[in-house]
Formats: structure tokens, sequence, C-alpha cells
């Protein structure tokens, strides 16, 4: 979210958000919003979400308890979440 306080705020505040689309920010995620918090002319906030998937079990022979069922899948699905856009969409608390 971009927001501003004052006119000069503003231009920014449009400038700034026309960066970042064109660096290609998701339109619907950059949003402008008059009156800005922490009586600045011009507050940029952001939300970053990282991904920790569960690393999969070494493959090898000497491994006890190993069931090649059970990791089925388990590298598609770790690189699955890693490549994700909007992982904050899936991960629902």
């Amino acid at each position: 979210m971009i927001s501003w306080d004052t006119s000069k705020g503003k231009s920014l505040a449009q400038k700034a958000r026309t960066h970042m689309l064109k660096l290609g920010a998701d339109s619907q995620q950059v949003t402008l919003k008059k009156g800005a918090k922490y009586d600045s002319v011009l507050v940029i906030e952001t939300q970053t979400y990282q991904v920790d998937a569960m690393p999969c079990a070494k493959r090898g022979i000497a491994i006890a308890g190993f069931n090649p069922v059970t990791q089925l899948g388990c590298e598609v699905e770790e690189m699955r979440w890693k490549s994700m856009t909007h992982p904050n969409a899936a991960a629902k608390y």
C-alpha cells in the first residue's frame, strides 16, 4: 500500500506505483490511499512471505525407516511451494 498526505506526496505515490508496475508488481497488490501514517508525506508499506518447505529425506539404501511411498513427489511439492508468486494465498492459517 502506498499512502500520502499532501499533493506532493500524491504525485510521488503515483510515480512509485507506476514504477512498481513496470517492475512487474501485481496491480491489485499495489494500492494507493490518501492519509499517510506516521505524519509523513509518503508511506510505502510492503509485506513479504518466505516459504520454508520441509526438506525431503535423502534417498539412499542405508536410511533406516525410509519409505519411498511417503517420499513420492516430495521434491516436486517442495519446488512448487518455493516457486509460488503468492504463497500467502495458499498458506491459509
